[in-house]
Formats: structure tokens, C-alpha cells, sequence
């Protein structure tokens, strides 16, 4: 993994910047979903710069792409969610509870989604789910084997209680049991999920990272990579790595 991005980004970067910076006011990009204008990269460029919901599920998507291209890299058991997921789990959750399965969750449980050809949660050994709350991006990295959800946050000082994301995370985590009944994965919903935030998962010095963190973490996730090791300096490369991935799609799977 950390050779491909080497590679991409000392044969990109310096070209991309160029051609970001002469991108016209007004003219947009394609990326992995929409076309964006010359600040949507901008913003995915600049360290310290916070990363939308947008910059998030394109790098998601773009991950999906790399998935399918680098077998030998990448592990296929790995379920990656968009960041509207936990939004329609909360509603469906709100509404009826943790028994109220909707097929709108299923369709992305199933992988069913034609642009977002993610892996079934059926053969998942880890899901990943981005969230945001109050500005701040978290990575949920699901053990289904194991019924526990991993919070990687790499700064605890906005949420130090943990408050916060308890009240966005529980609503999957109570629904967890009952959405792999739903699936056909287990017979029994009278099960506990655990949630737990490492206090040793990498703390990020500037802020603005967080997502790009989250990044970092599934795509490390993703290449079976450990992601305690992060740091500044690889996710500043991530940074570089998306933002060339993101202006030229072919660069990632060339």
C-alpha cells in the first residue's frame, strides 16, 4: 500500500496541484460520484482543512474502486458504508426502534447498490461506518464476530466523555442483531454489541484531520494494515494520495 502511494504521489502530485490551481472559476471535475468545482480539492489538499461529507464518500468510493483492482493488496472482507448509512439507521431507530429493519438499510447491508458495490455484511469480517457529529469525524470500524464497534477518534478533547457518540452509535448497535437476523447471519437478537473508543488510537496535532484520520484507518483496515500506526506525516500523505486519486481516477487504478 504505502509503495502505490509513494508511487502515485511523486508522479502526481506536483502535476496535480498545477492543475488544480488553473482549474477555472465556475468549471467543474468529475470524482467517483458528482463533479465538483476547483474548492472541493482545494479543501481536499490543504493539511489542516476540514474534509466534507463529499471528500469522505469519494475517498469511500474510490476505496471501493482499489478493492476490486488490487486483490493481492486489499482484504475482501471488508463492508464499507457511505455517510448517509448511520443517518437512515438514526431515523429508522427513532421511529420503531431497533426491530424497525428497514429495506433501505438492507439494500446497503446486501451490497445492493449499484454505485456503491460494497461487500455483503454476510461476508464481512470487519464493517466500516463513517460518522460525523458536531463537526467532528469518527471512523466505526464493527466486529460482527466479535459484536463489538470500534470508535477510531483521533481527538478525543471534542467529545471527552464520549457523550456524543454514544447517542449517534447506539441506535446501530442496538440494531446490529436484529438487521443479521434480518439477513439470514443469526437466528438470535437477544445479543449485546459493545462499544468501546481505544484511548491509544493516533491523536492528530492539527486540527481540520479528523476525517482525513477516518480515512486513513479504513484504507489501512482495508490493506490489513495495523491502524494504531498512523501519524501525522502518513496521513498528511493520504492527503496527497486522495486529492491526485480524486482529480484523475485513472491514476488510482493505473
Amino acid at each position: 500500500l504505502e509503495r502505490r502511494m509513494e508511487i502515485i504521489i511523486k508522479r502526481s502530485w506536483a502535476r496535480t496541484e498545477r492543475e488544480i490551481e488553473h482549474l477555472s472559476d465556475g468549471e467543474k471535475k468529475r470524482c467517483f460520484i458528482a463533479d465538483y468545482q476547483k474548492r472541493f480539492f482545494v479543501e481536499m489538499a490543504t493539511p489542516g482543512t476540514w474534509v466534507f461529507t463529499e471528500h469522505v464518500d469519494e475517498c469511500f468510493r474510490g476505496l471501493l474502486e482499489l478493492k476490486k483492482a488490487y486483490l493481492y493488496i486489499f482484504r475482501g472482507d471488508v463492508a464499507m458504508m457511505d455517510s448517509c448509512f448511520h443517518m437512515i439507521v438514526q431515523g429508522a431507530f427513532i421511529e420503531g426502534g431497533p426491530t424497525n429493519v428497514l429495506e433501505t438499510i438492507l439494500v446497503y447491508t446486501r451490497g445492493e447498490i449499484d454505485d456503491w458495490p460494497s461487500t455483503p455484511w454476510d461476508k464481512a469480517a470487519f464493517i466500516l461506518v463513517p460518522y460525523c457529529f458536531n463537526g467532528h469525524w469518527v471512523l466505526a470500524r464493527i466486529v460482527p464476530e466479535a459484536k463489538k464497534l470500534l470508535i477510531l477518534d483521533s481527538d478525543h478533547g471534542v467529545d471527552s466523555n464520549c457523550k456524543n457518540i454514544l447517542e449517534q452509535v447506539t441506535p446501530l448497535a442496538r440494531m446490529m442483531p436484529h438487521i443479521l437476523v434480518a439477513m439470514g447471519v443469526q437466528t438470535d437478537t437477544d445479543t449485546q454489541w459493545t462499544i468501546n473508543r481505544p484511548k491509544n488510537f493516533p491523536k492528530q496535532s492539527l486540527s481540520g484531520e479528523c476525517g482525513v484520520y477516518a480515512i486513513a484507518a479504513a484504507t489501512f483496515t482495508l490493506a490489513d494494515r495495523d491502524s494504531y500506526t498512523l501519524n501525522d506525516a502518513i496521513v498528511a500523505d493520504f492527503r496527497k494520495f486522495f486529492t491526485c486519486c480524486l482529480w484523475d481516477q485513472s491514476w488510482l487504478l493505473d
